[in-house]
């Protein structure tokens, strides 16, 4: 273990309960507005198996979750029914999420292709 990932062994872990927590507060407000299709919950409800595989080092895990979070980050720039306050709460959220996946990037383990040459 190099001093780059001991000093980052809590990102992986902070990562995955930040995204959980954004998470939580987004079906909270999604369920408190109520004007949302039914398959929204049910599709914010999907992610929380991904926070938890996060935890496992699953490489497909920090995969979908970066996608969503860039997702959510298009979305927030560009949705007009958004008011200003609740764009600037999920632009805000989603480029946490993505600095702390950037940082516990260095948990993964490193991944090398075989040697090609055939001595």
């Amino acid at each position: 273990m190099t001093a780059r990932q001991r000093d980052r062994d809590w990102a992986l872990p902070a990562a995955a309960g930040f995204l959980a927590l954004e998470n939580v507060a987004l079906l909270g407000g999604v369920l408190f507005v109520g004007n949302a299709p039914p398959l929204v919950p049910a599709f914010l409800l999907a992610k929380f198996p991904f926070c938890a595989a996060l935890v496992r080092r699953r490489h497909g895990a920090f995969m979908f979750l970066t996608l969503w979070e860039a997702s959510v980050f298009v979305i927030g720039l560009l949705n007009p029914s958004l008011d200003l306050i609740p764009r600037l709460l999920v632009l805000g959220a989603s480029t946490g999420g993505l600095v702390l996946l950037g940082l516990a990037l260095s948990a993964f383990p490193e991944t090398h292709l075989p040697d090609a040459s055939l001595n």
